[in-house]
C-alpha cells in the first residue's frame, strides 16, 4: 500500500472518534507500530488534531466526516465529472494544470480535496488547508465568448456562496468586495478564479471555493 493511500485509510479509521491502538493499526495494515506512530505524526502536521494515550492508542479530538465520493455524485445525480483527492497540492493548480497541458476537461468538472498542502487565496496569499477540517473546491467552465464575459464572475460566485452558506447554517453573513465571505467580520470563506485565454475567444476558467467550517 503507498504511503499516501496508507495516511488516508489510517485518517479513515481514526474519524470515528475512538482509541485505535498501534498494533491494532498495524496488523491491518502490515506494517510496524513504528510506521503507524510515523503516519500519525504526519497526520497531525497536515492539520488533524490527534493525541495519544499510552495503553490506549491514538485519537481524534473530535469525529470528523470524509468525503464520500459516490455519495457527493448521486446527490449530483450520477455526475462522472468529479474528482476526490484525499491530499492534493491545490485544486485550482491540478485543473490549471490539465488546461496547460491540453488535456480534455468536461464543462463543469469538479475536484474536491481533503486536504491541499498547498492551497492558495487572491494575489498570492495561502490558503490554510488542514485535512477533513474545510471545505475545498473547483469547478472548470469554458466560455466561448473571452476574458470580458467573465468579468463580473468573481462577484456573481461570491454572492452564489454566501447565499448557499447562510441558507445552510442559518447564520446572517455578510459579502465584503469582491468575493470573502464573513461571519462577524471574520473570514469565513473565499473565491479564486483564475483564467487562461484570449479576449474575444475561448476562455477556459477555474473557480475555486474554500469553506472554513471546523478549524482545529
Amino acid at each position: 500500500m503507498a504511503k499516501l493511500e496508507l495516511k488516508t485509510e489510517i485518517a479513515s479509521i481514526l474519524a470515528d472518534g475512538n482509541f485505535h491502538s498501534g498494533e491494532e493499526l498495524g496488523q491491518l495494515f502490515g506494517v510496524s507500530r513504528t510506521a503507524i506512530s510515523n503516519h500519525v505524526k504526519a497526520l497531525i502536521d497536515l492539520g488533524l488534531d490527534i493525541f495519544s494515550v499510552h495503553g490506549k492508542g491514538y485519537k481524534l479530538a473530535e469525529s470528523i466526516d470524509l468525503l464520500n465520493a459516490e455519495e457527493i455524485r448521486q446527490g449530483l445525480g450520477n455526475s462522472n465529472s468529479i474528482d476526490v483527492f484525499p491530499i492534493i497540492d491545490s485544486t485550482n493548480e491540478f485543473l490549471m494544470t490539465k488546461i496547460r497541458n491540453s488535456d480534455h476537461i468536461s464543462d463543469g468538472h469538479t475536484v474536491l480535496a481533503e486536504c491541499q498542502t498547498s492551497g492558495r487565496g487572491r494575489r498570492g496569499r495561502t490558503w490554510v488547508s488542514p485535512f477533513g477540517s474545510h471545505i475545498y473546491f473547483s469547478q472548470y467552465r469554458k466560455m466561448e465568448d473571452g476574458l470580458a464575459a467573465a468579468s463580473g464572475l468573481s462577484l456573481a460566485v461570491g454572492v452564489a456562496v454566501k447565499n448557499a452558506c447562510q441558507a445552510i447554517t442559518g447564520l446572517e453573513l455578510e459579502l465584503k468586495w469582491p468575493n470573502d465571505i464573513l461571519y462577524q467580520k471574520q473570514k469565513v470563506a473565499g473565491i479564486l478564479v483564475e483564467a487562461e485565454g484570449q479576449s474575444d475567444g475561448v476562455c477556459h476558467l477555474v473557480i475555486g471555493i474554500g469553506i472554513n467550517v471546523d478549524m482545529p
